[in-house]
């Protein structure tokens, strides 16, 4: 077992009950939006987005099987773009807001060119 901040890593054998408990804690876990995996003390909680990426494989090869789960997710905060689409430019600290103009009568009419 492996443990850094904020990760916290095991990868031994296990017994097939130990491992359905480690399942069954995850569903709770993703039905409560919270997830803590804890051992000896350090622990690393997660809250699982609505939108999470899924990763299944399986495969058997002569007399050993193996199938992994892997889920991820973008923290719900950091889905949040820095990238702002605006009609027009944004305001700088310290001006005021220039009041749109109103339609129709202060509008200038442009004259469309004469014809030849």
């Amino acid at each position: 077992m492996e443990m850094e901040k904020d990760k916290v890593e095991l990868k031994q054998a296990q017994s097939l009950k130990t491992v359905i408990n480690y399942l069954e804690g995850l569903m709770e876990g993703f039905k409560a939006g919270s997830i803590v995996v804890e051992r000896e003390g350090e622990f690393v909680t997660l809250a699982p987005a609505p939108l999470v990426e899924v990763k299944v494989e399986a495969r058997r090869k002569r007399d050993k099987e193996k199938f992994s789960l892997e889920l991820s997710w973008t923290r719900q905060g950091d889905l949040d773009s820095p990238v702002k689409i605006l009609t027009r430019p944004p305001q700088k600290a310290g001006t005021t807001a220039v009041k749109p103009e109103k339609s129709g009568a202060s509008r200038k009419k442009e004259t469309p060119p004469a014809k030849k």
